[in-house]
């Protein structure tokens, strides 16, 4: 995984809201364009934040059929996956926060509900699929994303603090994937869009976007997918463990 570490950032406008004891924080920054860096330095990253990104990226959504058009591809499901990687010689690591580029869609002025997940998927990765796995984030963290706080559809950027047990111990040499799944009570035309690059699968190839694509039988328990030639922003901030 490529280590990149960025400074700081100005943020126009900064909402944080806290959900029940137990769960993450879902800090989201609103700024108008989306920043060209992480709002803070971050340890391990899937690519480099450079020049405009795609308005395509991978959908979280309960329509069932994908959408198409023209030169702007989305991948709707329900499960969405980026793996990133911790290389042997920096030891474990503790989780401190993640962040990821998106875009969101509010029908009727509904809240977007999404779980966050982490699987560790071991020092030689299945690249093609995986199994759901244990959820490492043992308080099985909830989100929203507020149509109040957020406006629909401009580009930002999420950001996961951990706190307590889902402050994760990550291994030396192993690859995990960052799970977000999409509430099935979520409304059918409600979206959370997980951005991606315009030179997607040049720089870091073997760091790909795994699904479930949403079909009228798809769950949470589907092994995931992979999407090819695709994958996401996230930036992963950790400290050394002890």
């Amino acid at each position: 995984m490529k280590k990149t570490l960025v400074p700081a950032i100005p943020l126009f406008f900064t909402v944080l809201f806290m959900l029940s004891l137990g769960r993450i924080a879902a800090q989201t920054w609103i700024t108008g364009a989306l920043p060209p860096r992480w709002p803070e330095d971050v340890q391990y990253s899937s690519g480099v934040q450079r020049g405009s990104l795609q308005l395509a990226g991978t959908m979280l959504c309960n329509t069932p059929a994908p959408t198409m058009e023209a030169n702007m591809k989305f991948t709707n499901s329900r499960v969405v996956g980026q793996v990133f990687h911790i290389p042997p010689g920096d030891g474990d690591q503790i989780l401190e926060k993640i962040f990821i580029t998106s875009t969101s869609n509010f029908p009727r002025n509904t809240s977007i509900k999404l779980n966050a997940r982490l699987v560790d998927l071991g020092e030689k990765p299945n690249l093609e699929q995986y199994e759901p796995g244990e959820n490492l984030l043992k308080s099985n963290p909830e989100f929203q994303i507020d149509p109040r706080v957020n406006v629909s559809g401009i580009q930002m950027i999420t950001g996961f603090n951990f706190e307590g047990e889902d402050r994760v111990r990550l291994k030396k040499g192993h690859t995990y994937s960052f799970e977000l799944v999409l509430d099935p009570g979520s409304s059918p035309t409600a979206s959370f869009t997980w951005l991606r690059a315009l030179d997607v699968g040049v720089e870091l190839p073997n760091s790909p976007v795994f699904c479930v694509p949403s079909t009228a039988t798809s769950t949470i328990n589907d092994p995931r997918m992979v999407i090819k030639n695709r994958q996401a922003f996230i930036g992963i901030k950790t400290t050394p463990a002890p």
